[in-house]
């Protein structure tokens, strides 16, 4: 009985608790994930299938870009997320992975936040001392939350160099080397 009011009471509050505001930023971030993705794959599916009549299109720079890159992503990912205990063994790559971590997101926009006027470095300042606190708690998982979301994106990013692929193949006059 107790349980059922409370149940009741909770499902119908009119303010969201934290968890569920985080919960549909994260639906928000991830919806905005797909579709930067999905843009962005047809992009690059565009300008490696450019063809402009002069020359075939090479295959070479197709799979450069939409397999070599994927391939040395995957590669930095690894050595981003290899355990402490692993990398105490393999020598140089803990170095390796403190240079891949002077290119992170958090580290360039510290950098740029040099440049914005006073009020939005005061917001941003405060927003990363507030993101470095909630790291102290929730730091194990907020790794494997950036790794679904790269993941996401990933995902839609192929699908989009896919769609775009076929598309352009399918549809259009490219001319492949032959």
């Amino acid at each position: 009985m107790q349980l059922s009011a409370w149940l009741d009471k909770t499902t119908h509050q009119e303010d969201a608790s934290a968890g569920q505001r985080v919960s549909a930023a994260l639906r928000v971030a991830t919806l905005g994930l797909v579709i930067v993705g999905l843009g962005l794959g047809w992009l690059t599916a565009a300008g490696v299938f450019y063809y402009d009549g002069s020359h075939p299109v090479n295959i070479i720079n197709f799979m450069a870009v939409l397999v070599g890159l994927q391939l040395l992503l995957l590669l930095f990912t690894a050595l981003t997320i290899l355990p402490d205990k692993i990398m105490r063994y393999l020598p140089g790559i803990q170095s390796l992975r403190e240079t891949f971590s002077l290119f992170s997101p958090g580290r360039l926009s510290q950098l740029f936040s040099r440049f914005l006027p006073g009020r939005y470095r005061i917001a941003l300042l405060s927003f990363w001392g507030n993101a470095n606190r909630h790291r102290a708690l929730f730091g194990r998982v907020e790794k494997w939350l950036i790794l679904r979301s790269g993941q996401v994106f990933g995902v839609a990013f192929n699908l989009g160099a896919l769609a775009g692929c076929l598309y352009l193949v399918v549809f259009s006059d490219r001319k492949l080397p032959q």
